[in-house]
């Protein structure tokens, strides 16, 4: 891991996208983690706050919307403990 390599987090229920958008993103010089599912996304932003959240608001199950809220506060609390 390198603090110095932008990172970025993208949640995308759809195999195909979620696999299009970590290659393109990669040959791009970012670190690019991909999950599936709102759950996995929590546990990643826990793990290390990305500089970027690309977000899918359709998921399925549950919106992505409302994760919108729970990112800005995550947000917060990381940039308040520096």
């Amino acid at each position: 891991m390198n603090p110095d390599i932008p990172y970025l987090l993208i949640v995308e229920d759809e195999a195909t996208q979620r696999q299009i958008l970590t290659e393109y993103l990669s040959r791009q010089g970012l670190r690019v983690a991909a999950v599936p599912d709102g759950r996995l996304m929590r546990e990643a932003l826990q793990a290390e706050m990305p500089q970027l959240l690309l977000l899918d608001v359709g998921l399925p199950g549950e919106d992505g919307l409302p994760w919108r809220a729970g990112c800005a506060s995550a947000t917060r609390r990381w940039a308040s403990s520096w």
